[in-house]
């Protein structure tokens, strides 16, 4: 293959991260649209992170102007991933948005998970504290310091306690808590920032690591969730904590979808397999070995968080 695909299909993350960031910022300008990246190679820039290539693009927009981005993003061939609707701990936060020539996705975010105010005034008080910054040569928009430390924390945090309960270590983690440890002020902005958006209690670790006692509250079905998906470490639990809230009559059809998913649901999660009706059975196989497996440990945790 030659000529301005193959050119395409071979760019790398390192090259390709950079270059989304400018068009996603680009074209939200264009659609008036108030738009703010998230992590990436910025968090680099910031000094709270080492040097990564990552592996998508993280935007922040208002909850209203979601479906505004992503109908400007199609103009330019991103169109939205194949995500089956399986319940999840967890509410929705993000729509994921692809491209046949591009090797990542675009993540559309209209909430970001630990933040437990509302998401409107959560990404107003962010714009007030935005920054401005240079990536692939264009200005975009990012998030103030410490709302990126406090942002990358959320993120370790939602998925570490899986890992730690497992006796690994997360460097990132250390090394986040270590930097701004040293950063003399930066961690007052944090406690300030994680008060305003609604993360005192699901950045509690974090915030206790870098200097601040933080008291325990009353969790409201908000925090449950969060503190929930942390103490479960398999997808399973997402269908065992909606039967357990599903009513007599919905549990049958839901026991159905979580047994029996749609073959394009399987290929969604499960991209690897081949296709045809021999690819359908494999991934339906071996989910459902992967299911049987893990739902008497996720039993274990709802009975215990709940």
């Amino acid at each position: 293959m030659s000529g301005p695909e193959s050119k395409a299909l071979s760019i790398t993350n390192e090259e390709s991260v950079p270059l989304a960031t400018a068009l996603a910022q680009w074209v939200a300008e264009n659609a008036h649209i108030r738009l703010l990246i998230l992590k990436g190679p910025l968090a680099h820039e910031s000094g709270l992170r080492a040097r990564k290539t990552s592996t998508d693009v993280d935007v922040l927009v208002l909850p209203s102007d979601v479906d505004r981005l992503i109908s400007a993003l199609a103009e330019h061939g991103w169109s939205p991933r194949p995500w089956p609707q399986f319940p999840t701990l967890l509410p929705p936060h993000s729509r994921a948005l692809l491209h046949p020539q591009w090797g990542i996705d675009i993540d559309v975010h209209f909430n970001w998970p630990g933040f437990l105010a509302p998401a409107s005034n959560v990404f107003d008080r962010l714009w007030e504290r935005r920054r401005e910054m240079t990536l692939a040569g264009t200005p975009v928009q990012t998030t103030g310091r410490a709302d990126t430390a406090l942002i990358l924390a959320l993120h370790l945090l939602r998925e570490a306690p899986q890992k730690w309960n497992r006796g690994r270590t997360i460097p990132a983690y250390d090394d986040l808590i270590k930097r701004v440890v040293a950063d003399d002020g930066l961690s007052a902005d944090i406690r300030a920032a994680a008060a305003d958006t609604g993360s005192e209690q699901t950045a509690r670790p974090f915030l206790e690591a870098v200097g601040f006692e933080i008291p325990e509250t009353e969790p409201d079905d908000a925090l449950r969730a969060w503190r929930l998906h942390g103490a479960s470490a398999h997808p399973v639990s997402g269908w065992l904590n909606a039967f357990a809230d599903a009513s007599i009559r919905e549990r049958p059809s839901l026991v159905w979808r979580a047994v029996f998913p749609s073959a394009a649901d399987l290929r969604a999660i499960d991209p690897a397999g081949g296709d045809g009706a021999r690819g359908t059975f494999y991934r339906w196989w071996r989910r459902l070995k992967r299911g049987i497996r893990t739902a008497p440990a996720a039993i274990r945790t709802l009975r215990k968080e709940k």
